[in-house]
């Protein structure tokens, strides 16, 4: 049973990855070979990814390989009888995800087939879904397309946003690898494989500049999900004020049912700022222009004056 559960590889690029890693180590439930990328976004994720990843390798005795084609890499890989991948950026081909005799399997954060491609936790939040599904499926020709092994639900609550999500995911996710594990050790694993319910949903792309832009007409509700889908380090949503584009980097929401909409300014002060929807009104203490945080609200934004 051991040199099965050993017998496994572990693809990783990203914060997740590594502490999920780390915690699997940790429980004893170490992989045989680490895989990770040579050059993907190194020098900003060179201290707080590559770095400790390599650490962590050397620490534990662990072979680490990285890598900008993990084609070139099918000899080690297919001394393996599985493989987990969790935030490995390139796409897998079928030549790769077909020679782990039992095959590899991909960590997603978000239900599917709805949630498929990238920023599942931001979508989620942003169309104001209840529930998170973490979800560990097999890496078959599509996008997150493949049979479900496993899943869990994770609450959404309406003061959560998309880094309390992303730290919920991560012993979830720790815990559904480390089921898999014992899954496949205990022969069930062509048993518990579940196809998806439709494969042929489209999977979401990166998420544009247009979608993150706050529209006055809204709902308070829909605003609210939206900004805090993407708090930073995320990209931020933003609205435009006579001509300038503005980043909401945190916030709170008050229902009005009085309240019109239309994006008007109701309250400016030095520090908070109250923009009104459609239901409610919106606030902030953070907003930005480019990379600087604004320091006196008060002096940008006129009160009864409309966001664009």
């Amino acid at each position: 049973m051991v040199n099965k559960v050993m017998g496994y590889f572990f693809l990783v690029f990203g914060n997740m990855g590594l502490r999920i890693l780390t915690k699997l180590i940790e429980s004893g439930k170490s992989p045989g070979l680490i895989v990770s990328h040579k050059t993907y976004n190194y020098e900003t994720s060179r201290e707080g990814f590559y770095e400790p990843l390599r650490k962590l390798a050397e620490d534990n005795n662990i072979e680490i390989i990285f890598t900008d084609k993990i084609s070139e890499e099918k000899e080690k890989i297919k001394q393996f009888s599985t493989g987990i991948c969790c935030g490995f950026m390139e796409i897998l081909r079928q030549e790769i995800y077909e020679l782990p005799e039992n095959g590899i399997f991909n960590l997603h954060c978000g239900k599917l087939p709805q949630y498929r491609g990238r920023a599942p936790i931001s979508r989620s939040i942003m169309n104001g879904e209840k529930e998170l599904t973490v979800s560990l499926h097999k890496i078959d020709s599509g996008v997150d397309s493949g049979d479900i092994l496993l899943t869990e639900l994770i609450e959404i609550t309406d003061s959560d946003d998309v880094n309390t999500m992303y730290e919920k995911c991560i012993p979830v996710s720790y815990k559904l690898i480390s089921e898999a594990l014992e899954i496949i050790n205990s022969d069930e694993l062509n048993s518990r494989l579940k196809p998806q319910e439709n494969t042929e949903s489209k999977a979401n792309k990166s998420i544009t500049d247009a979608e993150r832009k706050i529209k006055p007409d809204s709902e308070i509700k829909e605003v609210y999900n939206l900004v805090r889908a993407l708090y930073p380090p995320y990209p931020g949503a933003t609205f435009v004020y006579n001509g300038k584009l503005y980043k909401i980097e945190s916030s709170r929401y008050e229902y009005d049912k009085n309240s019109k909409g239309g994006g008007m300014i109701k309250f400016a002060g030095e520090n908070e700022i109250a923009i009104e929807f459609k239901g409610g009104r919106l606030i902030t203490d953070k907003i930005s222009e480019g990379n600087k945080l604004i320091e006196n609200i008060r002096e940008i934004f006129i009160e009864g004056e409309y966001i664009e």
